[in-house]
């Protein structure tokens, strides 16, 4: 209490205050910006399943894979390419999976 005999306003001990903030506001920032890319990332592959955009090809010709950053596949067969701006800047070369399998995505 104060000399007047009212009571003093609490005193905010701010160095205290800063810290909690930065211990419990820091890593929470951190998590929501993780989750956002993981987000980002999963709505980036959707096509791969099929469920987001994509296109659809039939192969015209038999393809063998020259490593395991190739994709095989066989005339006939229907492979889902990834869209326009999923696509690797790489000339003559498609971002493709085949359709209805489990098979990895891979460049065809």
């Amino acid at each position: 209490s104060d000399v007047l005999g009212g009571s003093s306003p609490p005193i905010i001990n701010w160095p205290a205050v800063m810290f909690w903030m930065v211990a419990l506001g820091g890593p929470w920032l951190i998590y929501k910006a993780i989750s956002q890319m993981v987000r980002s990332v999963e709505e980036k592959r959707k096509w791969a399943t099929g469920t987001g955009a994509h296109y659809t090809a039939q192969a015209l010709y038999d393809f063998q894979a020259a490593n395991d950053q190739e994709l095989s596949f066989m005339n006939g067969e229907i492979l889902r390419v990834a869209p326009k701006e999923e696509q690797p800047r790489v000339r003559g070369w498609l971002l493709a999976r085949l359709s209805g399998t489990e098979n990895g995505t891979r460049y065809g």
